[in-house]
């Protein structure tokens, strides 16, 4: 072979050579993608369209979902992230290494932490995350040249609950006896970053609650304080009379939403969502003292049922000194000239133990004295009586 020939071939050869290590234009990744968003539970340990939930672009999200990603290069891929974005820097949330030509995953992401990253460039593991609306996308790089195609960013509303508000310690009541009745409650910050409220709930006795907002930020502004993680208020919301009973107090915590379903009671009243209300109940026991009677309206009567005695001269003299009644007689003025010109009138213990109506009342006098009709008779036989020993003396002392 002549050396001209020879030397064709070699360049030939070499020029397929270069031609064969070339990768092709079609090599960088394609299909790159958020292709779902499920949120979890599924049926399954992978989430299925046809059997769960998906969450649409700009859905609403809480608590764990499922993210499916999937890309392809046809001289085989190398690394395939996914990415999460909040106000800021992008955040890895996974990262596959991979030579496949074709590629498909999936990622559960609890949407209440973050997850630290994955080269530890994220946020603390465990951090609690706002509420709000977060962005994901995937990066996929080629083997071969790291050629790199990122995904279209597909949006995720989280709204998550706040965990339900603990007591920092039981109510305190003071001033009821004085008709200013205050009830001081306490209780503990939440943990959650974006509680913008909190409710204190009462049930009152009589029936019905009555529902209290709080600033987190600015206590002050409804009258309370925050000191250190502790909150105070003061429950000075009581009626002027009928408030006594036992009160009870519940307490719900208000996180900022990305939905307006539910709006915060406080300006500027954006949307917010309520946390469970707090596993434990307090109450607090009010005592309303009994009111004064007003002078007006006091009974002129010493005791119920109880008249005075009247003015009299007993009787019993006349019936002589040895005659015992357990009943007292009351008459009127004595008269020398006998019948007496007042009827004998009956002053004493009743049946229920009350004492009767005295002097003046006829009715009462026949009612207390049955006989009063024999009388008469005893008055006749005493000045029969008298004037027997009369006449007695006189014979005996002819002087008289």
């Amino acid at each position: 072979m002549s050396r001209a020939i020879r030397r064709t071939l070699l360049v030939a050869a070499a020029t397929l050579a270069t031609v064969a290590v070339v990768p092709p234009a079609s090599a960088s990744p394609s299909g790159t993608k958020v292709a779902k968003v499920y949120q979890m539970p599924c049926a399954d340990e992978v989430c299925r369209s046809t059997t769960d939930r998906a969450i649409s672009d700009s859905g609403i999200a809480r608590g764990a979902v499922q993210v499916h990603v999937t890309s392809s290069s046809r001289v085989g891929l190398d690394q395939v992230r996914l990415e999460v974005r909040y106000g800021g820097a992008w955040v890895c949330l996974k990262k596959w290494s991979t030579s496949a030509e074709s590629f498909s995953s999936h990622y559960n992401w609890n949407t209440a932490t973050w997850p630290g990253g994955c080269d530890g460039d994220g946020p603390e593991t465990g951090r609690l995350m706002e509420n709000g609306t977060y962005l994901l996308h995937v990066v996929a790089t080629e083997r071969v040249s790291g050629d790199v195609q990122t995904s279209a960013a597909f949006e995720v509303r989280v709204n998550n609950r706040a965990s339900a508000p603990r007591w920092a310690s039981t109510p305190a009541v003071k001033g009821d006896d004085k008709r200013k009745t205050e009830v001081t409650i306490s209780w503990l910050r939440n943990p959650e970053p974006d509680v913008t409220e909190y409710h204190f709930i009462r049930a009152n006795p009589y029936g019905g609650e009555i529902e209290f907002a709080v600033s987190a930020a600015r206590p002050q502004a409804q009258g309370c304080s925050l000191d250190g993680d502790t909150y105070t208020c003061t429950d000075a919301d009581f009626a002027s009379e009928d408030y006594g009973g036992t009160y009870e107090y519940a307490l719900i915590a208000l996180r900022t939403s990305p939905s307006t379903a539910q709006r915060c009671a406080l300006p500027p009243q954006d949307g917010c969502i309520e946390s469970p209300v707090s596993d434990q109940v307090m109450t607090a026991k009010v005592v309303e003292p009994i009111p004064p009677t007003p002078v007006a309206e006091r009974s002129t009567r010493t005791t119920p049922n109880t008249r005075a005695r009247p003015a009299g001269r007993r009787s019993s003299s006349v019936l002589g000194s040895e005659y015992v009644n357990p009943r007292e007689y009351y008459s009127g003025t004595f008269d020398k000239e006998l019948p007496y010109s007042e009827s004998p009138v009956y002053v004493g213990p009743g049946s229920d133990g009350s004492t009767l109506e005295a002097a003046g009342d006829a009715a009462g006098a026949d009612a207390a004295l049955p006989n009063s009709d024999k009388l008469p008779a005893l008055a006749g036989g005493l000045i029969l009586l008298m004037a027997a020993l009369h006449i007695g003396r006189a014979l005996r002392d002819p002087s008289a």
